[in-house]
């Protein structure tokens, strides 16, 4: 089998989180498992993962003296950044008549401690202050929260605020009672199994879908027409997903099912996530006389195990914990009985290898896997950062992010995604991302002698004005110099690169680039090698001083010949004047087209500069 089972914590120092077994509950908060309970107006919480203890029992919210009413926990949110928020009713009765109020109270996630002082509670979906403010609820990967509320599925914010929902959609759980009704998520769906309890008719579990805004999705589909048996206990229905997305729904019922017609039993059965059933009502465990708790489905990675508590109030007069493990086919693997077997009154899996059974005592049933964590990997969020205007240092995550310097001498710093980086005025650094998975980002400079790297990705550089350094990076860049004296290079790959005023040191890098030099005297570089390529220059202008630059100083000027004719696209279309021809400068050792020049052959002089020497290849 692929799990093995080991006592964490017992009745005794479990300690007061479990004084009120009627409203104790448990959850998954940031790989842990938080269980919360209450005595009187006072609660209580504990945490523990898969190496102990996360922190030990605190006491928060103390609501004082409630008489002979309660606090009840109805749902604890993780908030995903080391916070959770824990929803719950006070129900005081100190003095008569009793009075129901709703609050939330926001906790440290590491700690237990609390944040700030509790909320009251009055509008939204958790401002209902009946006796059943929600039956359950669940926290969505994307942030929000499922509620069942008196039948009708929604789904709203960590405020309460709804999003949408469904009237009627689900059967009302009665009084203290939590386990009738669970959800799971496939995709990018919504599945809840639930349970109908109504007076004088057969207790049946469904299944339905749901949207992620809470729109009902398809119809509803009858798992189970299953009363409660003789010994009194209530039909129930868990739902976990698979590794392979599909859904297994496990219940209790009366023996309805004709394979079955003992007096207490406990199945599943596998759907699809459209509703489609793949493995049909399957017997897990049944008997005569006493009665089974809720089977509670834990996902593996190869299929999934079934926990509960057989109690017989006959010979063998059992009562004990029982796991069964199925594979992703609900093919029966093996099983686990009595001694340190949990059955448990809930599991929280904390993370892919770890499952937590939760009842008076809690076991670990460590799963074969990685150690790795369930929950999905979120996109950061969009940063809209502002410096001031001193320097500051502005740093974007791995989305669309716009940092804006203004004054000083900023460093701003893109990362991934398509960012948009503004310097300001000062001497800034820009950034934009250093790894592969970078896309093309835009980089002012402004006003100042900036630096600006574009990284990954087919970016946009501007230096704007100033005497800037540019360099594109890895990608197809579009590189603009702006005023000023200006370095730019165009790095790897072919390239785009303007001067634009002043005298600028222009280096296409590698790749076949497009290089312009704009107004002033202009120095087109050349590192002289074969992964150079081949650079064409659109605007060479000798009498404004504009120099080719020979990176191998050992060459002589007589290696060069210049060569002349049109070129045109398939279409006929010029790059430059019809009626004159582009220069070809060839570094003859190689053989290699070093430069192109766009209408060259109208120029008096080709100037090309080696080791500080400057020749007229014209001459």
């Amino acid at each position: 089998m692929s799990f093995s089972i080991e006592p964490l914590y017992g009745t005794d120092d479990f300690g007061r989180v479990y004084a009120d077994q009627g409203h104790f509950r448990s959850y998954r908060v940031d790989d842990n498992a938080v269980v919360v309970g209450a005595d009187g107006g006072t609660l209580y919480i504990r945490a523990f993962d898969d190496d102990g203890p996360v922190f030990d029992t605190q006491q928060f919210a103390d609501h004082g003296s409630v008489g002979f009413g309660e606090v009840i926990v109805y749902h604890i949110h993780d908030n995903r950044d080391g916070s959770m928020n824990v929803y719950y009713q006070v129900r005081d009765a100190d003095p008569l008549p009793a009075q129901l109020t709703n609050w939330v109270v926001t906790l440290d996630t590491e700690t237990g401690l609390e944040t700030g002082p509790a909320t009251e509670l009055t509008t939204g979906i958790f401002g209902d202050n009946t006796m059943s403010m929600l039956d359950n609820a669940w926290s969505l990967p994307n942030g929000n929260i499922a509620a069942a509320i008196n039948g009708t599925f929604v789904v709203a914010d960590p405020d309460g605020n709804i999003v949408g929902q469904t009237q009627s959609a689900l059967t009302s759980a009665p009084h203290g009672v939590n386990w009738l009704n669970d959800l799971a998520v496939t995709g990018d769906q919504l599945a809840v199994a639930y349970a109908s309890h109504r007076a004088g008719a057969a207790n049946e579990v469904f299944l339905r879908f749901f949207n992620m805004d809470g729109s009902a999705n398809g119809d509803v589909i009858t798992v189970s027409e299953a009363p409660s048996n003789s010994f009194g206990v209530f039909a129930t229905a868990q739902i976990e997903t698979l590794t392979n997305g599909n859904l297994v729904v496990t219940w209790t019922d009366a023996g309805t099912q004709p394979e079955d017609p003992n007096d207490g039993s406990v199945w599943f059965r596998i759907y699809s996530p459209t509703g489609t059933e793949i493995v049909g009502p399957t017997l897990i465990n049944s008997i005569t006389t006493g009665s089974q708790t809720r089977p509670i489905p834990v996902a593996t990675e190869t299929g999934f195990i079934v926990s509960y508590v057989d109690f017989e109030i006959t010979s063998p007069f059992r009562n004990h914990g029982v796991i069964h493990e199925y594979d992703l086919n609900g093919n029966f693997v093996g099983s686990e009985v009595g001694g340190t077997t949990p059955g448990g009154m809930s599991a929280v899996r904390v993370d892919n290898n770890t499952a937590m059974f939760i009842g008076s005592s809690v076991f670990e049933v460590n799963l074969d896997g990685d150690d790795t964590s369930l929950d999905p990997v979120l996109p950061d969020p969009i940063r809209f950062l502002t410096g001031a205007e001193t320097a500051d240092l502005l740093e974007g995550g791995n989305n669309n992010d716009r940092l804006t310097g203004l004054g000083g001498d900023d460093t701003l710093i893109g990362n991934d995604g398509g960012d948009t980086l503004i310097g300001g005025d000062g001497n800034d650094d820009l950034r934009g991302g250093a790894t592969e998975d970078d896309i093309r980002d835009v980089l002012y400079g402004g006003a100042g002698d900036d630096r600006i790297d574009g990284g990954y990705g087919n970016d946009e550089l501007r230096g704007d004005a100033g005497n800037d350094t540019l360099s594109g990076g890895f990608g197809a860049d579009t590189v603009i110099g702006g005023s000023g004296h200006d370095t730019l290079t165009g790095s790897a790959f072919a390239d785009q690169v303007f001067g634009g005023d002043g005298d600028d040191f222009i280096n296409g890098g590698f790749g076949h680039d497009l290089l312009n030099g704009g107004a002033g005297a202009d120095r087109f570089y050349h590192i002289g090698i074969a992964d150079h390529g081949s650079d064409w220059v659109q605007d060479y202008d000798a009498a404004s001083g504009d120099l080719l630059v020979f990176g191998n100083g050992t060459a002589t000027s007589s290696q060069f010949q210049v060569n002349t004719t049109h070129t045109a696209t398939a279409a006929g279309e010029r790059s430059g004047d019809d009626d004159v021809e582009e220069a070809f400068i060839i570094y003859r050792p190689t053989g290699q087209i070093m430069w192109a020049l766009v209408d060259g052959a109208g120029q008096s002089e080709i100037n090309l500069q080696i080791a500080g020497q400057v020749y007229d290849l014209l001459a």
